[in-house]
């Protein structure tokens, strides 16, 4: 349950786990769960009480709306997150959002996930609707909730930029997601520029274009998850 082939599913688990109160026997477990766990909150006004926040560190003004769940987030910047979003791993800093206006807007059902990779000092920041399939082809399916053709249409990348000749076009094997330094904003403002959170324009498409990509498919057999614990 690393990561699921229906994002929605693994969001939903993850909320249900902070809401359980493992009962037995008329007694309460002592490992009851928190909506908020291990977490540090300067300013919870504006945090929705629906959404789930575990070992979170937020200094700077955060928006959190609706049924959100955010995971392991450094929040050093204003940042907005929409309604029945995933956030997970991200820093939020000034380093990270260099070039990204603030505040930092996660639309709504969207997840962005990010992985630090084996043997490379890189991380890469994969950006996904909520309601996504993985698995489901191009025709058939979505990437941020909508039809590919409008995400084409939005940045101007083909089916040729994503997939190679014979190759299932779907959105696990498509090679959206740049790789970058883990310390660099590059990773980090392409994600939101794929998922519509940041305008972007042909300068934008053609260093995205030019970068080293990889596909889900490609990022999870190489995640650095005891970096990701550290």
């Amino acid at each position: 349950d690393y990561i699921d082939l229906r994002p929605m599913h693994h969001i939903d688990r993850l909320k249900q786990l902070s809401r359980h109160e493992d009962v037995q026997q008329g007694t309460q477990s002592v490992f009851k769960f928190s909506p908020r766990t291990h977490c540090y909150i300067e300013n919870a006004d504006k945090i929705s009480e629906e959404c789930v926040m575990i070992s979170c560190l937020a200094k700077a003004p955060l928006v959190v709306k609706g049924s959100s769940l955010l995971s392991h987030c450094r929040i050093d910047v204003p940042t907005e997150v929409g309604n029945r979003c995933l956030v997970n791993y991200v820093t939020f800093n000034a380093q990270s959002c260099k070039g990204i206006s603030t505040p930092v807007v996660i639309p709504d059902s969207s997840c962005l996930v990010a992985f630090y990779l084996l043997d490379e000092e890189q991380a890469v920041h994969v950006a996904f609707g909520a309601n996504d399939v993985f698995e489901a082809t191009k025709d058939d399916g979505t990437f941020m909730c909508q039809p590919w053709k409008v995400f084409f249409e939005r940045t101007g990348i083909s089916t040729g930029d994503l997939w190679k000749d014979g190759e299932r076009q779907c959105l696990f094997s498509a090679r959206l997601f740049p790789v970058s330094l883990s310390e660099s904003s590059g990773s980090l403002l392409s994600a939101l520029w794929l998922m519509g959170a940041v305008p972007g324009d042909q300068h934008q498409y053609a260093k995205w274009k030019a970068s080293s990509r990889k596909s889900i498919l490609e990022i999870l057999p190489n995640v650095d998850v005891e970096a990701e614990f550290n």
